[in-house]
């Protein structure tokens, strides 16, 4: 029984990995950015001010990271931006 759990427990924390399916940091950041795009696109900003001046500066550092390859930076800039539009339109 002690194997089934410890397999069990390995494939949960392997599975992330797996469904990941080779994709990069700039994979991701290109996701996160089409997302943030199409947010603005349908919604317009969602917020005013400093705030959306804010979103709009990490969506363009994120771009101009992603432009020159590095996908860490890149995802960095577009999760701040994704979670800062989040907290800023509740």
């Amino acid at each position: 029984m002690k194997l089934l759990r410890v397999i069990a427990v390995a494939s949960i924390i392997c599975a992330p990995a797996v469904y990941a399916g080779g994709k990069t940091d700039a994979d991701h950041c290109t996701a996160k950015i089409n997302q943030l795009d199409s947010i603005e696109r349908s919604e317009g900003s969602g917020v005013h001010g400093g705030v959306a001046t804010d979103i709009r500066k990490l969506i363009a550092q994120a771009k101009e990271a992603r432009e020159k390859g590095d996908g860490k930076g890149c995802l960095t800039a577009a999760n701040k931006a994704l979670s800062l539009y989040k907290t800023a339109s509740k």
